[in-house]
């Protein structure tokens, strides 16, 4: 199996090419200064606990629980509705990538196995298949979708 981190390292964190398909370790979304997105959980796969990073220069704000600040993680256990947040961008930019705990409970990402396979659904309509740090390429770590309105 592949072991994505290396590859990611030597590309210094830009896309790869892998089986013909481009692999990111974190995507970069333009947006409009205020916008409202939401996340949609689709599946998970692993044994490790997985979650959605989301962060902004600026301020993302849950919609459901009020908490404000630049940097989200949207762990998937409590992920069992739609989440929408506010978000007010001063970098036009949302980052995105997905995370896990490992078996210390440690916060993880971009280590080992992790990569992200994108798909754009429509302009403002990503699904996000995601690898963790385990060792392989399927892809079905986490599954999301993320959706600007």
């Amino acid at each position: 199996m592949v072991e994505f981190e290396s590859l990611f390292r030597e590309s210094r964190g830009k896309p790869i090419l892998y089986h013909g398909e481009t692999l990111l370790l974190m995507d970069r979304i333009p947006v409009p200064e205020r916008c409202r997105l939401s996340v949609v959980l689709l599946s998970t796969g692993s044994e490790w606990p997985q979650a959605i990073r989301l962060k902004t220069k600026g301020t993302l704000i849950s919609r459901i629980t009020g908490v404000e600040a630049p940097n989200m993680v949207l762990w998937a256990k409590d992920m069992r509705e739609l989440h929408s947040y506010d978000c007010l961008s001063q970098s036009g930019e949302l980052l995105v990538w997905n995370a896990w705990a490992d078996p210390r409970c440690a916060l993880e990402a971009w280590a080992q196995g992790a990569a992200m396979r994108k798909e754009t659904l429509s302009p403002n309509h990503f699904r996000y298949r995601c690898n963790d740090g385990h060792v392989n390429d399927d892809f079905t770590d986490i599954f999301f979708d993320l959706i600007l309105e």
